[in-house]
């Protein structure tokens, strides 16, 4: 193959996957969601946004701006460095899944988990909390 080609199909492979997705579709425990990848995207429109994944973040603290995600049902914050989970999470009306393994969890609130009343509509929160072996 020539260098000038070889070149090219090299470029454009780089720039296709340099570019970074914002969001996708994504089969869950709670059916087909898209999940967001950052959270300023979610922020554009975020009523609409019903999937989060801010994994390996180096997070210390969960953004505040996340409560405003009102019809959020699936968190993922896989291995950052959270020691709390705050309570406007906890308070997130529609969250059903949250995923928050690898991280420095101490004590997680007496109300994670349990079952939640949303428009008297049963629900429960189901918490995922995976260990590194």
């Amino acid at each position: 193959m020539k260098p000038t080609i070889l070149f090219c199909l090299l470029l454009f492979f780089h720039t296709v996957h340099s570019q970074k997705k914002t969001h996708d579709e994504w089969d869950t425990e709670i059916g087909t969601i898209t999940v967001y990848f950052s959270l300023e995207e979610a922020l554009k429109n975020p009523e609409s946004v019903k999937g989060l994944q801010l994994r390996d973040q180096g997070l210390n603290e969960l953004p505040k701006e996340i409560g405003q995600l009102v019809n959020l049902e699936y968190l993922r914050l896989h291995h950052n460095n959270l020691t709390t989970i705050p309570e406007f999470i906890i308070s997130l009306p529609k969250l059903r899944v949250l995923e928050i393994g690898g991280n420095h969890l101490g004590q997680l609130p007496e109300d994670l988990g349990d079952t939640l009343y949303v428009n008297n509509q049963m629900i429960h929160l189901q918490v995922i909390i995976k260990f590194r072996p």
